[in-house]
């Protein structure tokens, strides 16, 4: 890492430059304890805090029990290090991850030598791991060790607060997470979340501002799909790297998901450093990346925001969130600082995101259905069933505003089991009989509801409950979540296939990808992407495109349905190439139950709109 002149400066303690190394430190037995804290072997238990003995820093080891302690609020940490553990994972150094002046005076160096280097190194030569702990014990520093997992045991943070009578230690638990990412070795949302509000109550403090800059990379998918899952490893580990390359040792990088990252920056002072801060990360990933034989370069976009006297870390990761949008937005490759504006506007999204919750125990879905229509006759053969949300204030809201948000709240699976089952109620109440069989229903499936081993079960049990046939349902699902299905996921869809549900893939021509994912799949439809109809007729290439996959679906022996046809002529071209059914404004757009109904007792042909 760097320390550029450019940069936000850093803390007071450290702005002075290197201090020599103090080679005439005593021992830890010679050190006088420090003014007002008697030693510790005389130190008397807190009178409102019973003393523990796995809460105790004993001489012997370092307590690594702390998941059992109680939490303590620390207010005023001056250091931050990283227990290394040896191959018997017994504690044996400390990594110091973020110093003050104060911090590093304790061990008799400043903290500019301390940034990222081993404590052990910097302390007396005849120190061990545990004459570190009693230092920090005795002097009263309050610090946050960082404490990795041993086998069988949940990672947690330890804090040493300096109370009245000394120093003790404690830890905060962090059940089923891991504070590092095992790919990057970067620290985890947990990590990152904890190191937020640390920093943020300096900044109350100091008077100087947090920065959060999440980074996304523009185009990771495509390394994975053109280059293999190797290369997109080799990929986030190499930006991990880089980004610590370009920062400083008092600032921490995190790893938050996929293909994101966010830089945590403490004690800037202006919008305008932080706008250095984040073209000095564009600049970084924007140089050419050599992996594994391969030179990739995916872009990246960067979303940046400040804290106020009034932030929590939540705040900060939502707001930086939206100027990532906003960077995406305008193209990608960019950065983005986040505004009022902004920042109402991310308020609303959480505002309804928390609305979400309550909508469907307050009945406030509804399904609405367009017309699949057979081409040759123009009459219904299917229904897709689209979901609408009537928001008793915003009035009628469309998937596109909430199913994301659906997805990050973890809702997904709740909310398919309900249009599930209401579908499959709809297709019950309708009318059977006259010339043309009883229409399907089609619902979309996400990813998320596939591969727990639910989603069976739940359509088998909506299908009895309501009396409808399987053969009546067909599952929807994305062609992009198809393509990287993995065995669990195939394994359900063969079940549902095994009860006679049809499986269609959506989206179809929007995966960039082969064929030959269809194999192990029980696919007996797909259905053409309405980006590709929308060009038909005026686009030379979607036409092609469109007509090679009408034709490998006839070759396959799939049923091909085109989507969003709005035109005329692009039913005749679509009559042309031999494809046999289609949906769209053309006939009909998606509208109620009830006028489905009153569509299918008619038994005609629809009338075009045009």
């Amino acid at each position: 890492m760097t320390d550029d002149p450019g940069e936000p400066p850093v803390d007071a303690g450290a702005a002075g430059g290197v201090a020599p190394r103090h080679e005439d430190v005593p021992p830890r037995e010679d050190v006088p304890p420090r003014e007002g804290v008697p030693p510790r072997e005389g130190v008397p238990p807190r009178e409102d805090v019973p003393p523990r003995e796995d809460a105790l820093l004993e001489d012997e080891a370092f307590a690594t029990d702390a998941a059992l302690l109680e939490d303590v609020l620390l207010e005023d940490v001056l250091l931050v290090v990283r227990a290394q553990r040896d191959e018997a994972d017994i504690i044996r150094d400390f990594r110091c991850e973020q110093a003050t002046g104060i911090g590093g005076r304790l061990l008799g160096v400043s903290a500019g030598d301390l940034g990222g280097q081993s404590l052990l190194a910097a302390a007396p030569a005849e120190w061990q791991a545990v004459d570190i702990c009693r230092a920090v014990v005795a002097s009263g520093v309050p610090v946050v060790f960082e404490i990795p997992p041993v086998v069988g045991r949940d990672p947690f943070l330890a804090t040493a607060s300096k109370y009245r009578d000394g120093c003790i230690i404690t830890g905060r638990a962090v059940p089923g997470a891991d504070l590092y990412d095992s790919l990057t070795g970067l620290p985890t949302r947990a990590l990152l979340m904890d190191r937020i509000s640390q920093d943020l109550l300096r900044s109350k403090r100091s008077g100087r501002s947090v920065v959060v800059l999440m980074v996304d990379l523009d185009n990771f998918a495509a390394v994975n799909d053109d280059l293999g899952h190797d290369v997109g490893d080799a990929l986030l580990t190499a930006v991990g790297q880089r980004l610590r390359e370009v920062l400083r040792e008092a600032d921490t990088i995190a790893r938050l998901g996929a293909d994101e990252f966010v830089a945590l920056c403490p004690e800037v002072g202006t919008e305008e450093q932080a706008g250095m801060i984040a073209r000095r990360l564009a600049t970084a990933l924007a140089r050419d990346f050599d992996l594994l034989g391969a030179t990739v370069n995916p872009g990246a976009s960067i979303g940046v925001t400040l804290s106020t006297p009034n932030s929590t870390p939540d705040d900060l990761l939502r707001d930086a969130g939206s100027a990532l949008s906003q960077a995406k937005r305008s193209g990608g490759g960019q950065w983005a600082l986040s505004t009022d504006d902004m920042h109402k506007v991310a308020v609303g999204i959480m505002r309804r995101e928390d609305e979400l919750r309550n909508a469907i125990g307050a009945d406030q879905f509804e399904l609405h259905f367009q017309p699949i229509v057979d081409l040759t006759s123009e009459r219904i053969v299917a229904v897709e069933a689209l979901i609408r949300w009537e928001h008793p204030e915003a009035g009628r809201i469309l998937p596109d505003e909430f199913i994301a948000a659906t997805e990050r709240r973890g809702l997904m699976t709740q909310m398919g089991a309900w249009v599930v089952d209401r579908a499959c109620r709809v297709a019950a109440s309708w009318p059977v009989g006259g010339r043309w069989p009883e229409p399907r229903i089609a619902v979309n499936i996400s990813v998320r509801q596939l591969g727990v081993g639910t989603l069976p079960d739940l359509v088998k049990q909506a299908l009895h409950e309501h009396g409808t046939r399987p053969d009546r349902l067909v599952v929807e699902i994305s062609e992009p979540d198809l393509i990287s299905a993995d065995p669990d996921i195939v394994s359900e869809l063969v079940e549902l296939a095994d009860l006679g549900i049809r499986i269609a893939v959506d989206d179809f021509g929007t995966g960039h990808s082969g064929f030959s994912y269809l194999r192990p799949l029980p696919v007996s439809q797909i259905k053409i992407d309405r980006s590709l109809i929308a060009g038909l007729g005026t686009d030379s290439t979607d036409t092609a495109i469109t007509s090679s996959l009408v034709a490998v679906g006839a070759g396959l022996d799939l049923e091909v349905v085109a989507e969003g046809v709005e035109r005329p002529e692009q039913l005749e071209l679509l009559r042309t190439m031999g494809c046999p059914f289609a949906q769209g404004w053309l006939w009909q757009a998606a509208t109620t139950a009830d006028a489905i109904e009153r569509l299918l007792l008619r038994d005609e042909p629809l009338t075009r709109t045009q």
